[in-house]
């Protein structure tokens, strides 16, 4: 069978896919359908039913959700500051999620990362958005 995926390197995926393969046989693996291909038959052996559920859900959503197309390198603010922002996305939300502060906090969060570079990064990531396609 041909092998996909890494145990020992998780994110090497192999070779170039098929555009949405890989979230529509999670759709068709949490809908109960059988995997049929040596590609569907990796992916439920290698992902969990809860991976198949969130692939359904991210799906679902597809007409409503925000696509990342920041493809450009780390801008400059995002070297300076990135750690420092995620790590206190992470810590806010686990925190949120397990109770340990109100939801509100959110709130707070966000002004924050926004105040420690967030707005910046927006901007010199919107700047590059701009450049490259001409809107």
């Amino acid at each position: 069978m041909l092998k996909i995926f890494s145990k020992e390197f998780p994110f090497l995926t192999g070779p170039a896919r098929i555009p949405n393969l890989y979230m529509k046989t999670l759709v068709k693996l949490a809908s109960g359908e059988k995997a049929e291909t040596p590609y569907e038959k990796q992916i439920a052996e290698f992902r969990k039913p809860e991976n198949w559920d969130a692939g359904k859900v991210v799906m679902s959503q597809i007409d409503i959700r925000k696509q990342n197309y920041f493809t450009g390198a780390a801008t400059p603010t995002m070297v300076s500051k990135w750690n420092l922002l995620r790590q206190s996305e992470l810590e806010t939300f686990n925190k949120i999620i397990y109770g340990k502060l109100p939801i509100d906090a959110f709130d707070q969060f966000v002004a924050n990362w926004k105040s420690n570079g967030g707005d910046q990064i927006t901007q010199e990531v919107n700047d590059w958005f701009k450049s490259v396609s001409g809107k």
